[in-house]
């Protein structure tokens, strides 16, 4: 008798399981497979434009285009390339809600690129794609280490921020 209880417990739970989870994976789908339509995809941002300092470079984006309440936030990924056949560091760093954002210290000898994404509403927030890459190279290896990603150019030269969008 009590192996038949719990026989049934554990099908009560795996059935409470499927249940609860059944939303949660269609909300996940993307909505051309069944997901949440309501949540649109968001753009990625525009390449930063960088100002580079003696201590710090300074990051400027606009921001996608859509609704301007649909960003919570923005993610931008730092790559430092110091020397051919060592993987790049790789740091992600929170941007806030702002277009702009500071990366200091300026590491030395090393290529450094910078790629932007946009975070949205929800519990578990949208991404958006990376924003193509920016890069700049404070070193004499520029010849040494491979080519960026798609969007770089070797060592731009130091541009203004762009003005950002009003909220």
């Amino acid at each position: 008798a009590s192996s038949s209880r719990a026989l049934v417990l554990v099908a009560l739970v795996a059935l409470i399981r499927s249940i609860t989870m059944v939303p949660v994976a269609i909300a996940a789908l993307p909505a051309s497979e069944g997901g949440n339509a309501s949540l649109p995809a968001l753009e990625a941002p525009s390449p930063p434009l960088l100002q580079l300092g003696p201590k710090a470079v300074d990051l400027a984006w606009h921001r996608p285009s859509g609704p301007a309440d649909a960003i919570v936030s923005y993610e931008v990924l730092v790559t430092i390339q110091r020397e051919r056949g060592v993987p790049p560091e790789r740091l992600e760093r929170s941007a806030g809600h702002e277009t702009q954002f500071e990366f200091a210290p300026v590491p030395s000898g090393a290529r450094v690129c910078f790629r932007v994404r946009a975070v949205g509403r929800g519990e578990q927030p949208l991404r958006s794609e990376y924003s193509g890459e920016t890069c700049y190279s404070n070193c004499e290896c520029e010849a040494l280490l491979p080519p960026s990603g798609k969007g770089s150019s070797p060592s731009p030269s130091p541009a203004r921020p762009p003005v950002p969008k009003p909220p």
